[in-house]
């Protein structure tokens, strides 16, 4: 891990990151390398997968880095057999809009649990692909699949991992954490098909009993939700019930084969293919908390039950008893593949683990120190990090400051240019409403349309939060711009914990919130009976704070690491973004603050202090204590009253910046006397006045007069 100097120069680290990748790629075990922007861990794993003897498997979350991938791999001074993995979605004719297949239908029944190959082979009544058995998403399936031992790499996405050919004796390349490919929520309140487990699991209960293929589950005392949450509690009826799943499995496609089963578009239809695997999860449910409860818990015995029910034993269900929302996580099964290599640049290693089998762990190999991860940005990359806005901003929810139209104006004023933008997409949207898009964030030119393809808005430079991760579409932009914080919302934190086995409960607000682990008895869950649960004392880095960190303070540091990547903007003075928040990890320091004064009042004063220095030739009178500062301010009629204590608070703060200079105790009465630092830089920008002190910058409303 490199500290010091070390960290700061480029090269270094993009040697040292070399070195960790390719020493993974040999290792035996899982290996999850963390290594900043811009410091090469891609483009080496995929000249690694070039020359191995291994064939390879690399899988990201962006259609675009499929076309970076295969680009470093055709530059390549080898020759490498590479190829994309299909997807229904791009290369099927039937799955896309306004072809002549019916494509809401296939969306339907794709979400239900059908996969792609499956639908095309539907019984000849329900046939809904005129594409049938010669479609080019086939054609291209069947040519990977019949020569895959032959295929140096393969490119895909993280989801493709579920596919046992496409891990087995391969090394596999997990590019980026990517929870979207392995977790869904039911119901799903986007979805436009009934997946809501007190619907769907009720209509395969009553399937089960009304079939007579399949004897043995106790569907006399097990007809309903409500009789599985309740009878759950009778450990021989439970017993039964997981030991018919043990029998005839709960994995999707052993429920492709249960012709009870009939998924379908039609809009009531509520069959689903994850139903038998829903129930079984309910029945072996643990709590792990006040509102969650999860299946297989850690400390319970039901993997063997996972394992015999044809389920992968990373498989979790957690649901909300408030709510009856059940999330699922189906991690891809990596026991066949030679090896696992995870790259992130902001890693939660719990979160990480979650993908591989229970008791089993990623060998987290850092290339650059925490502690000196600054160092990398200021002198490894020539970054300048200037903080703007005095809170966390959660603008998930579209509300934005009322400051931010100032805050826009005044890096307008600094940097004389529109400016890109990242922040979320509900403030972006407000953002184009109140048509501060138009005022202050740069456009795309027509030559840089394909760069920006994957942004919100085809005529802006602006992007959120969710979209940017592993995106270059900014790397040539030399200032940035990132209002706001993401946030998901406690319960999407609670979920994670509770996927990771843990309770947690949100405390605080703002940047002082936490949330904090929970114990819990080894009672079972029931009915809703009340168990056991304590708080444990506070724990600032446990699970829960850690999810939370990952959601709202990594995502920033990803945002801001998309400015100024290219090579092009490392070596001509790098960039400086703007920040908008305070949500930044620890380990991440400013370069420099900029103050916009919210309130006339610090405007007023900081005019004022100028003003008598530029008018006294003499020193003594260029000195102004408090009070007397305070009358000039009120006798300016710029504002229509001011405290003496804000005056001073005030001052004190210029002071401590080198913005003014203090004489303690000169004034009448002892009274602290304060003038202009002579040294202190002003200059005018677009009607604006920019004071520059050693760490911090004022942007004031107009001009002083500076003649």
């Amino acid at each position: 891990m490199l500290t010091g100097d070390l960290a700061g120069d480029l090269s270094t680290v993009q040697s040292y990151t070399e070195r960790i990748v390719e020493e993974a790629f040999e290792a035996k075990d899982p290996v999850l390398v963390e290594s900043p922007p811009s410091s090469g861990k891609t483009t080496t794993a995929l000249q690694l997968a070039a020359t191995s003897d291994t064939p390879v498997t690399y899988l990201c979350g962006r259609t675009d880095l499929y076309e970076e991938a295969k680009r470093e791999l055709e530059e390549s001074d080898h020759n490498v057999d590479f190829v994309k993995i299909p997807s229904p979605h791009r290369d099927c004719d039937s799955f896309k809009k306004g072809s002549p297949g019916n494509q809401e239908k296939l969306k339907k029944l794709y979400n239900k649990g059908y996969s792609g190959r499956k639908l095309h082979f539907l019984p000849k009544e329900n046939i809904i692909t005129p594409c049938g058995e010669n479609c080019e998403y086939l054609k291209k399936l069947d040519k990977v699949e019949n020569r895959i031992d032959e295929i140096d790499v393969l490119i895909g996405h993280h989801s493709h991992a579920h596919r046992d050919h496409y891990v087995k004796d391969r090394i596999v390349i997990l590019d980026e954490f990517n929870a979207d490919a392995f977790i869904s929520s039911y119901p799903n309140p986007g979805s436009d098909i009934i997946d809501d487990p007190e619907e769907i699991i009720p209509a395969f209960l009553e399937g089960l009993a009304d079939n007579d293929q399949y004897p043995g589950f106790p569907s006399g005392k097990l007809r309903d939700f409500t009789d599985l949450l309740v009878q759950r509690q009778d450990d021989m009826l439970t017993e039964i019930a997981t030991s018919w799943f043990t029998t005839h499995g709960a994995s999707r496609g052993d429920a492709e084969e249960m012709e009870f089963l009939a998924p379908s578009s039609y809009q009531h239809n509520r069959d689903h293919l994850l139903a038998p695997f829903l129930t079984l999860g309910i029945l072996c449910m643990e709590r792990v908390g006040p509102d969650i409860e999860m299946a297989p818990h850690p400390d319970s015995n039901v993997i063997d039950v996972w394992k015999d029910a044809n389920l992968n034993p990373s498989t979790r269900v957690v649901r909300n008893r408030n709510t009856s929302k059940m999330t699922v996580l189906r991690p891809p099964d990596f026991s066949r593949a030679e090896q696992v290599v995870g790259l992130d640049g902001t890693p939660t290693l719990d979160l990480w683990n979650l993908l591989l089998p229970p008791n089993s762990e990623f060998d987290l190999q850092r290339v650059v120190a925490k502690s000196d991860f600054t160092e990398y940005l200021e002198s490894g990359l020539n970054m300048s990090l200037i903080q703007i806005g005095g809170g966390m901003h959660h603008y998930a929810t579209g509300h934005i400051s009322s400051y931010d139209r100032k805050r826009f104006r005044a890096v307008k004023a600094l940097e004389h240019q529109k400016i890109p933008l990242i922040s979320s997409k509900q403030a972006i949207q407000e953002y184009k409403d109140n048509e501060l898009l138009r005022d202050y964030v740069a456009q795309i030119n027509l030559s840089e349309r394909s760069k920006y393809k994957n942004t919100e808005y085809s005529k802006y430079k602006a992007s959120n939060f969710a979209s940017i991760k592993s995106s270059n579409a900014f790397k040539n932009e030399s200032i940035g711009m990132v209002f706001g914080t993401p946030y998901p919302g406690d319960d999407v934190i609670k979920r994670w914990a509770g996927l990771c086995g843990v309770g947690v409960e949100p405390e605080g607000k703002g940047k002082k919130k936490t949330f904090n682990q929970l114990g819990r008895s080894p009672a079972k869950s029931d009915g809703g009976n009340e168990i056991e649960i304590h708080t444990n004392e506070k724990d600032h880095e446990g699970i829960g704070n850690q999810i939370y960190k990952h959601y709202v303070h990594n995502q920033v540091v990803q945002a801001i690491l998309r400015f100024g990547r290219d090579e092009s903007v490392i070596k001509n003075g790098g960039a400086t973004v703007y920040i908008s928040t305070h949500a930044l990890p620890a380990w991440v320091d400013i370069t420099k603050k900029l103050i916009v004064p919210t309130k006339e009042k610090r405007a007023a004063i900081i005019e004022q202090l100028y003003e008598v220095f530029a008018t006294n030739d003499k020193n003594t009178f260029s000195y102004q204590t408090a009070k007397s500062l305070m009358g000039r301010v009120e006798a300016s009629d710029s504002i229509d009253s001011i405290s003496e204590r804000y005056v001073c608070n005030t001052l004190n703060i210029l002071s401590n910046n080198n913005i003014a200079e203090c004489r303690e105790g000169y004034g009448i009465g002892g009274a602290d006397q304060y003038r202009w630092n002579a040294q202190t830089c002003i200059e005018s920008a677009l009607g604006y006045t920019i004071v520059h002190g050693t760490d911090r910058m004022y942007v004031l409303n107009s001009d002083l007069d500076t003649t």
